[in-house]
């Protein structure tokens, strides 16, 4: 855990590059912190479920069939259900935008009802290994391998994966937040704002061509795979440019209510909004 100490201590005062305290400076407040470097999101909230919600340019198809939940999400909003894994979100070519070896992160909320056979996949930017160019970005499951773990992956274009893995088992039938921090050295996985396991495994440099992308299950395969899709719902997915520090994610999980990005970046053009730290 000394890794992670000194993570925390030196997380810096916003965009300033000056360590908190070091010059008697104070850190940002929490919104503002988690506003900087918020490349895309997703509330998840439409009343039509075919339609995700799009931010950043980031465009996502629905594949197979998902439904909103009305009423369903962490705050008492609405949500959306990939059902028994019959669904998700996926763009089949998404830049690399974010410089993912200089470090960023990665958010979602997630309800599971049911196990599939490898993991329920949440969040992926990544090819499959057999794919050329062969390009590893990251991926997030709620269930790995017999269904006893979780975890979060930073990975690299070539064979090296930064896997941070926890266990046992999740509940099923209730809401978690899990949250993906790599700072370039080391990727953090966070369930419920609390750490949960991390790895400071060395990664070969990452590709910087396109991958695809994709909420609810992964991203490589085109069609719904049943073994690999999530079960259950998902709400408020977000990716960073910037590593987030632990005051930001215990902010965001708000208790356990979560918070939405629509009312985190209302205010402004949607332009002006995300142009600040996309294309690092």
């Amino acid at each position: 855990m000394a890794r992670f100490a000194q993570y925390q201590r030196n997380e810096r005062c916003g965009s300033t590059g000056v360590l908190c305290g070091s010059l008697g400076q104070r850190k940002r407040e929490p919104a503002m912190t988690v506003k900087n470097g918020l490349v895309w999101y997703w509330d998840l909230d439409s009343a039509d479920a075919a339609v995700v919600d799009q931010h950043s340019g980031l465009s996502l198809s629905r594949v197979g069939t998902t439904t909103t939940v009305t009423g369903g999400a962490p705050d008492g909003g609405n949500c959306i259900s990939v059902g028994n894994a019959t669904g998700k979100y996926r763009n089949s070519s998404v830049a690399k935008t974010i410089n993912y070896d200089a470090g960023f992160s990665v958010n979602v909320w997630a309800f599971s009802t049911a196990d599939s056979s490898i993991g329920n996949w949440l969040v992926s930017h990544r090819n499959d290994a057999s794919l050329l160019p062969n390009n590893h970005y990251f991926q997030m499951v709620a269930r790995l391998f017999d269904n006893t773990e979780f975890g979060g992956v930073a990975a690299s274009a070539g064979s090296t994966y930064r896997n941070a893995i926890a266990g046992p088992a999740l509940a099923q039938n209730q809401w978690h937040m899990f949250t993906l921090i790599d700072d370039g050295t080391t990727t953090f996985f966070y369930r419920n704002a609390a750490l949960a396991a991390y790895s400071s495994t060395a990664l070969d440099s990452r590709d910087t061509g396109s991958a695809a992308f994709s909420l609810g299950g992964e991203s490589w395969v085109a069609s719904v795979n049943a073994g690999t899709n999530h079960r259950g719902q998902i709400a408020m997915a977000g990716v960073w440019s910037v590593p987030l520090s632990s005051e930001s994610i215990t902010w965001l999980y708000n208790g356990g209510a979560g918070r939405r990005y629509a009312a985190l970046t209302r205010g402004g053009s949607r332009r002006r909004r995300y142009s600040g730290r996309a294309g690092l």
